[in-house]
C-alpha cells in the first residue's frame, strides 16, 4: 500500500514537472535537493486525504473572481493585471456566469508596445467546467486531459460559483506555493498578541478552532470559512465597527466589509467574566 501511494505521488510530481509548471522545482527532482522523510511521510498523508476532497471546498468564491469581459481594451486588460497582479484573468460574456476562458499575462505582454492590433478574443485560452460536487482528484486528471490549468465551478443553476486553478489542487498535497508573480504580502490570519489576531474572514474555520483551542460544531449551518460562520451565526451582514461576542469567548470586531460579505474582523479570546457580563 505504502509503495503504491509512493509510486503515485511520483507519477503524479512528474507530470507537473513535465507540464512545465516546475511547481516543484528544487524541491523533489533537482540533483541539490531531495525530499525528507518526514516530508514525504506529509505528502502522502495528504494524498489520502485528497482522494475524498470535493472541488467546492477548495474552491475560489465568485466573489473573489477578478474577471473582464471579453470586449475590453487593452488598458483595461493591463490593470486587471497590474492590480491586484493576476496572472490570469477570466474572461466572460454579459456577466461572471457566463465565463468563456481566461487570458495569461504572457500572452498579454507582446501588444504593450502597441505594435500589434489589440482583439482580447484573440488571446482567450480554453477552460473547463465541474460542479462543486466534483472530487479534486478527478478535476486535477480532467485538467492534465485538456491542457488547462483553470476550472470554472458551476452552480445548480449553470452559474459560476467559483474558481479553482491548478495551484489550489497542488497546494493541498505538497503544501503552500509562491508563484513568482503572487503577491506575498497578503497574510490571512495576523498576530497581534496571545489573545487577538487579524483575520481574513477567508480563513477556514477549522484554523480558528485551532487557534484559540474551541470548537463551532455545535452551531447550526453550513459554512468552512470564518465569514461564513458569522454570515450564519448572525443571520444577516454586519456593520463596520460592530462587536460581537461568542459565547464560546470570542469576541469578534468587524473591521472590513461590502455590502455583499465581510472582508476582515479583528477576534480576541475574552475571559469567562466578560463573556457573561457582554451576553
Amino acid at each position: 500500500m505504502r509503495y503504491q501511494l509512493k509510486k503515485i505521488f511520483y507519477q503524479f510530481a512528474n507530470f507537473l514537472i513535465i507540464s512545465g509548471k516546475k511547481i516543484l522545482h528544487n524541491t523533489l527532482y533537482s540533483e541539490k535537493s531531495q525530499i525528507t522523510n518526514s516530508e514525504e511521510e506529509h505528502i502522502i498523508s495528504n494524498l489520502l486525504e485528497f482522494r475524498n476532497l470535493k472541488v467546492g471546498e477548495v474552491m475560489i468564491p465568485r466573489t473573489d473572481i477578478v474577471g473582464i469581459h471579453d470586449s475590453a481594451s487593452l488598458e483595461e486588460l493591463k490593470a486587471k493585471f497590474i492590480h491586484p497582479a493576476h496572472t490570469r484573468v477570466p474572461v466572460y460574456k454579459g456577466n461572471l456566469d457566463d465565463i468563456i476562458g481566461f487570458v495569461h499575462v504572457k500572452d498579454f505582454i507582446p501588444y504593450i508596445d502597441g505594435s500589434r492590433n489589440f482583439i482580447l478574443q484573440d488571446i482567450v485560452r480554453k477552460l473547463i467546467y465541474c460542479p462543486r460536487s466534483a472530487k479534486c482528484i478527478d478535476l486535477l486528471a480532467k485538467m492534465k486531459q485538456n491542457a488547462t490549468n483553470i476550472a470554472v465551478v458551476l452552480d445548480e443553476y449553470g452559474g459560476t460559483e467559483g474558481i479553482v486553478l491548478i495551484e489550489n489542487l497542488v497546494e493541498l498535497i505538497v503544501g503552500d506555493i509562491k508563484d513568482e508573480h503572487e503577491q506575498h504580502s497578503k497574510i490571512m490570519i495576523q498576530r497581534l498578541n496571545d489573545k487577538s489576531y487579524i483575520i481574513d474572514t477567508k480563513a477556514s474555520i477549522q484554523e480558528i478552532e485551532e487557534i484559540f483551542s474551541i470548537s463551532f460544531s455545535g452551531e447550526d449551518g453550513e459554512y468552512e470559512t470564518l465569514g461564513g460562520f458569522i454570515l450564519s451565526y448572525l443571520d444577516r451582514i454586519p456593520e463596520k465597527g460592530e462587536k460581537i461576542v461568542h459565547p464560546m469567548g470570542i469576541e469578534i470586531e468587524i473591521l472590513e466589509v461590502e455590502p455583499r460579505r465581510i472582508k476582515k474582523v479583528k477576534l480576541t479570546q475574552k475571559a469567562g467574566e466578560e463573556v457573561m457580563s457582554s451576553v
